[in-house]
């Protein structure tokens, strides 16, 4: 579930995945929206997916319920797998 800065602002969960020298990253932002961000140049990332002119928006609710199995992410509104 999501933490909690030093400011208070909640922090999405950030799962990633790994193979060779691609790295797949999902930031659960809210109960239906999730942000993805995939890399194949070997460089690991840390923390949030850095945002862009076309996605700037950072002060999403947050999501309310996240089950995850390994490759599976569900909350109350959408699933997606992996």
């Amino acid at each position: 579930m999501p933490g909690a800065s030093a400011d208070g602002v909640k922090t999405p969960p950030v799962f990633r995945f790994e193979n060779q020298d691609r790295r797949l990253s999902v930031e659960v932002l809210d109960d239906d929206l999730f942000h993805f961000e995939y890399r194949a140049d070997g460089k690991t990332p840390d923390g949030a997916i850095p945002t862009s002119p076309m996605v700037f928006k950072t002060d999403y609710a947050g999501v309310q319920s996240l089950k995850r199995d390994k490759y599976r992410f569900e909350t109350s509104q959408l699933a997606v797998r992996v």
